[in-house]
């Protein structure tokens, strides 16, 4: 396994290439560079399989980078991002379920050669390219998130990938590994990922409520909630079914909100 780092930090370069020769003697890492431009010049000058790569540089971010890649390279190679935990670590982890791959900050060495090992599995998927570009268009919605521009990518059947704006998403109805997207206007969206998968973002990122192990509902939809009736009302009229913790982190949402004001 051939592999490229491309990350600014001693101490995180320092820590991969002692893992990799105290663990797994089969993974050759051949070249580590400390930005978009170094990298850029040991990518065409080294042929691997897998490229470490921070998300972010003093000459820029890794889609500089990218964006001066051959798309036929980008489909030869499996990418794991090196993520400091902050307000895009619910993006990259939900993109990372699909063909993307990531290592948290501070490493941990286990963690380290199952990633890289992982995205060698991940060379075989069809579509990495276009993962990139929902990687770029999820992290460029987070940052224009006090615009209130939040987007969500929905992963539909046959790889599709529509993406919604938040403020037309009123809930999402897990089943099994099937999430219904409901939205305005009486649409709805049927995803082919199970609701864990998009929970962790909505909650921590747009303000969504976990009010049952079934249902996550936009905050900007809820009516009211009565603790006896155990249902949550939106304003379009529904009613869901409220569990008591998912009624009681409502209530608590909602006391926090106001102790805010």
């Amino acid at each position: 396994m051939r592999v490229l780092l491309i990350e600014d930090n001693p101490e995180t370069v320092f820590s991969i290439q002692r893992t990799i020769d105290q663990y797994s003697p089969e993974i050759n890492l051949l070249g580590t560079a400390n930005g978009v431009q170094e990298g850029i010049t040991l990518i065409e000058s080294t042929p691997a399989d897998i490229w470490l790569v921070n998300l972010h540089f003093q000459d820029g971010t890794i889609f500089d980078l990218l964006d001066r890649i051959e798309p036929e390279v980008l489909q030869r190679v499996a990418i794991i991002f090196l993520s400091d935990q902050g307000p895009f670590d619910s993006a990259v982890k939900i993109l990372s379920q699909s063909a993307i791959d990531y290592l948290p900050k501070p490493l941990n060495s286990l963690e380290i050669i199952n990633v890289l090992h992982r995205g060698q599995k991940k060379l075989q998927q069809l579509g990495y390219y276009q993962q990139l570009d929902i990687l770029k268009n999820t992290i460029n919605g987070l940052q224009r998130q006090q615009n209130g521009a939040h987007k969500l990518p929905v992963f539909l059947v046959k790889g599709e990938v529509k993406y919604l704006d938040i403020w037309e998403v009123i809930y999402l109805e897990g089943t099994d590994n099937i999430t219904t997207v409901y939205l305005t206007e009486r649409r709805s969206l049927l995803s082919v990922r199970n609701l864990g998968f998009y929970k962790d973002y909505l909650v921590h990122q747009c303000a969504f409520i976990p009010v049952s192990k079934k249902y996550v509902v936009n905050s900007r939809f809820i009516d009211r909630y009565k603790p006896a009736e155990g249902f949550v009302h939106l304003i379009n009229g529904e009613s869901l079914v409220a569990s008591r913790r998912g009624g009681q982190y409502l209530m608590d949402y909602f006391r926090s909100v106001f102790e805010l004001t």
